[in-house]
Order: structure tokens, then sequence, then C-alpha cells
């Protein structure tokens, strides 16, 4: 399993509904963070489901977009990060390099959605 998802579960295994972080609007929403063993247990589905030979790691759902990694066969310090509205892995190709990197572009956005919003209601 990759570094950084590792330290993920260390510092939280999962805590279902309204745990990671907040949509633009300041809310939590309807996502959800899988604890490690629902996670690899969806991971388990999906290959069985969609992908053999494939070993998946389902992290996030947020307003019904799947976000998982693939678990490598060797130890790795990051894990690409996949999203996709159903589950169709077969075409799909990591949206962010890192977990690092999707929670830092997450950051920014409602960084900048929440200066905005400030900026309007003054």
């Amino acid at each position: 399993m990759p570094t950084e998802i590792l330290e993920l579960y260390q510092w939280r295994n999962g805590k279902g509904y309204s745990s990671l972080f907040p949509s633009a609007e300041g809310g939590y929403d309807e996502q959800e963070f899988y604890s490690l063993a629902s996670g690899l247990g969806l991971g388990q589905e999906w290959r069985q489901d969609y992908c053999p030979g494939t070993h998946l790691l389902a992290l996030f759902a947020f307003e019904d977009t799947y976000y998982w990694t693939v678990l490598p066969e060797t130890q790795q310090e990051l894990a690409p990060i996949y999203f996709n509205d159903e589950p169709d892995f077969t075409i799909a190709s990591p949206a962010y390099p890192s977990l690092e990197a999707m929670l830092e572009k997450q950051a920014t956005r409602l960084k900048f959605v929440w200066k905005i919003d400030q900026y309007q209601s003054k």
C-alpha cells in the first residue's frame, strides 16, 4: 500500500459521511470517506465485477463519484488517484498524480471560492 495512503488511514480510518473536506459552500454534503476495511471490500467487489487482476482501494465517494487508487505490487510513496461517476475502470486514467496533489488542489479551490464569497458578502 502506498505510504501516503497508509498515513491517511493512520490519521483517520474513514469516518463515514461528513468527515474529510468541506464543499465550496462550507458544508460536507454527500461525501463519504471509507474505512480501510470498507475501501478494500468495495475494491474487491470492483475487481470481481469490472477489472479482474487489479487491486483497488476505494477511498471516497462524493456526490455519486468514486475516488480510488490502484494498489501496487511493490511499496510506493505516492498513490495516483482516479475518479469516475461509475465503476468503469477500463477507461480510467489518474486524475491526480498523488493523494497529496488531490488534497492540495481541493484546498486551493476551497480557499479561492471562500475568498470570493467573503468579497461578495462585503
